[in-house]
């Protein structure tokens, strides 16, 4: 059976527009002095608080920690990837988001393996029980699910 999709009551002035609006007016929202540089595994999972909170997807490394409020799943689902690659979470809960748009701002830079790091390694990579099991809207039951183009 499908799991209904899951929000959290945000506090007041934290919707989508909130954000968007925070996004365009806070100077240096990526924290990052306007720099963009490859980030190493080690250095991503130094980031692993909801202080400071950064996450890769799709080899891209974002400070979300501005956003954590903003997150219609809620703060917690979000930290499940703090410090850590979380392309695999974010594509089967929801891959029709376009987080390149969502996140740009807190774009710090590309992932890329450690020297001491072979390509094994880059590829493997556990995942925690919390962290398979979790979904906020599984993509079977996802908009982009429908393959008949009936609405």
């Amino acid at each position: 059976m499908a799991q209904p999709r899951v929000k959290v009551a945000l506090k007041p002035g934290r919707g989508l527009m909130h954000w968007h609006h925070l996004k365009r007016t806070t100077r240096d929202i990526a924290g990052t002095g306007g720099v963009i540089r490859p980030i190493t595994k080690e250095e991503l999972k130094q980031h692993n608080t909801e202080e400071d909170c950064w996450m890769a997807i799709d080899g891209r490394v974002f400070n979300v920690t501005p956003y954590l409020e903003y997150h219609p799943g809620g703060i917690p689902k979000l930290l499940l990837c703090k410090g850590r690659d979380g392309t695999k979470l974010f594509n089967k809960t929801h891959p029709w988001v376009n987080y390149e748009s969502l996140l740009a701002e807190c774009f710090v830079g590309p992932l890329v393996p450690s020297p001491s790091e072979g390509a094994a390694e880059a590829e493997a990579e556990e995942e925690s029980e919390e962290v398979q099991a979790a979904t906020m809207f599984p993509a079977r039951d996802g908009p982009q699910a429908s393959k008949g183009g009936a609405t």
